[in-house]
């Protein structure tokens, strides 16, 4: 759909416990910071400098300096996207927190709107941080105009769409109005991604990817689906298979 979405890092806790294990860098929060404004920084002077050789790190950064694509930032805590924001806020880049479940309506104090948010998942019982997100920071958020999606993705599994769909329904359930919800797995992420021109929302000339359902199903557990377009051809008639819906 898009070869090029964005440049990834993450400053995370898992980020230790994997290189802290190799004995190599980044073996602490501070050293991963300190690579990722070091190779910020190289790409920079590399873009600056009429006489360089080539350095395929700092020339594949040139799209994230350039803000074609954003970096995406995995960091689960509010400490870890604060520091973000302080170690980056110089610097002529687009954010996509990911993660994020330190969240809150200060968030983008520091970078002003240089900020997207994608949320990790809610459901994961064996997490220690998702049960502090502040749903009351991420209303406000959006409603000051902030793109903030909801994912199913962790630290160490991605659970799959059944989970799309509970994490959506737990926004619902803790106070984010409907519309607001099915705009953050649909609309949102789509802009978020680049690829809000073929997917993300019902528009003459997108992809013709829909599903048709009995009732709300980010408001009521009776909803069923009807029908399920893939590229226009109505899968459930097609390609039918044995499924939790």
């Amino acid at each position: 759909m898009k070869e090029k979405i964005g440049m990834v890092s993450s400053v995370a806790t898992e980020t230790k416990k994997v290189y802290g294990t190799r004995n190599t860098c980044p073996m602490t929060r501070m050293g991963a910071f300190a690579l990722l404004k070091q190779a910020i920084i190289k790409a920079l002077d590399y873009r600056n400098n009429d006489n360089k050789d080539y350095d395929s790190k700092s020339d594949a950064l040139q799209k994230l300096i350039n803000r074609e694509v954003p970096l995406f930032v995995n960091c689960n805590t509010k400490s870890e996207m604060d520091a973000v924001e302080l170690a980056l806020k110089d610097f002529p880049i687009d954010i996509v927190f990911t993660g994020a479940f330190g969240v809150n309506e200060n968030t983008g104090n520091i970078i002003g709107n240089k900020f997207s948010v994608i949320l990790g998942d809610l459901t994961n019982a064996m997490s220690s941080v998702n049960s502090k997100v502040d749903l009351e920071g991420i209303k406000k958020l959006m409603e000051n105009g902030v793109d903030i999606a909801i994912s199913s993705c962790g630290d160490n599994v991605s659970s799959g769409k059944e989970s799309l769909l509970w994490n959506a329904i737990l926004c619902y359930k803790y106070g984010l109005k409907s519309n607001d919800v099915l705009r953050m797995i649909t609309s949102i992420p789509a802009k978020i991604l680049g690829v809000d021109d073929r997917i993300g929302s019902i528009e003459i000339g997108k992809d013709a990817d829909i599903i048709i359902w009995t009732e709300n199903p980010i408001e009521t557990y009776t909803a069923r689906v009807e029908a399920a377009f893939i590229n226009g051809e109505n899968i459930l008639n097609t390609r039918r298979v044995e499924s939790c819906w």
